[in-house]
């Protein structure tokens, strides 16, 4: 670990692994969608934490965030923690459905 650490400068990127939503996790549409990320930095530092759609852009900001405004279809959505100066990522593919009521 301290070889990789100074090989980066002393700085190694964050954590970060997608605790909600599961893989192919589906959604209603226009229904809140709860996403929540564990993030750490081993410098102390509290990464910060981007959530980003393939379908539509930036979606939110923060570990935990409830999100209304995923357009319908399937989604790749990208958790990105940052911290002094490193990234890191991780991804979970989701589907937002149309159901007709009943």
């Amino acid at each position: 670990y301290a070889a990789v650490k100074r090989a980066l400068g002393g700085n190694v990127p964050p954590f970060v692994r997608i605790e909600r939503p599961t893989a192919d996790q589906r959604f209603s549409w226009r229904l809140p969608a709860s996403l929540s990320v564990l993030t750490y930095d081993t410098d102390g530092v509290e990464p910060t934490v981007t959530w980003t759609s393939d379908r539509d852009g930036v979606v939110g900001t923060g570990r935990s965030v409830s999100v209304a405004t995923l357009s319908v279809g399937t989604h790749v959505l990208t958790a990105t923690a940052a911290s002094e100066g490193q990234s890191a990522s991780a991804t979970v593919t989701v589907h937002v459905d149309n159901s007709a009521p009943v």
